[in-house]
């Protein structure tokens, strides 16, 4: 299977996730001993689906750091990269290749911000993702029960707690 990434736009975001990647690290302060992933390849998706859903200087700052020139080259990207990630087959629920591999996204967005349809299709259609709106702000329990109970499905029980209610303090 043959993917045309080229070269400098693969550099310049490998370069660049890897940047970020490093920064949180340090951010956090990792403990010796202590285990912690982080996935360069999910910072350009997260990116990259965020990308979809901004406009104005936003996306134009966005396409500068993912090393593209539109959202159809960064969506076509994405499409690859997600198909290649993705050796578990959903239609049957057979792993089709060793190790097993779970490669998921989400994104839950503030009720306030009303997900346009458009967006929803490219997320579910170019990134095997789910959109949804939740009441962070009235709702976090509810919310954080919900992303937990969704990680553990999708990752067939990989990952059990993603989000805590902490977390959604921050953001309120």
């Amino acid at each position: 299977m043959e993917f045309p990434i080229q070269a400098e736009t693969s550099s310049f975001n490998t370069y660049f996730c890897l940047l970020l990647a490093n920064n949180i690290l340090q951010a956090k302060g990792v403990e010796n001993g202590s285990n912690t992933v982080i996935s360069p390849f999910s910072f350009h998706l997260l990116l990259s689906l965020i990308a979809v859903g901004s406009k104005g200087r936003t996306l134009e700052q966005l396409f500068h750091c993912l090393g593209s020139k539109s959202l159809e080259d960064i969506n076509s990207l994405a499409s690859q990269m997600v198909d290649l990630a993705s050796p578990f087959n959903k239609s049957n629920g057979v792993s089709i290749g060793e190790p097993d591999l779970s490669f998921v996204n989400a994104a839950w967005v503030a009720q306030s911000l009303k997900l346009k349809p458009s967006f929803q299709e490219i997320v579910e259609g170019v990134y095997h993702a789910i959109a949804k709106e939740a009441d962070f702000a009235n709702k976090a329990e509810q919310v954080v029960a919900e992303v937990n109970a969704w990680a553990e499905t999708a990752t067939r029980g990989l990952i059990r707690n993603l989000l805590t209610a902490e977390a959604l303090k921050v953001i309120n």
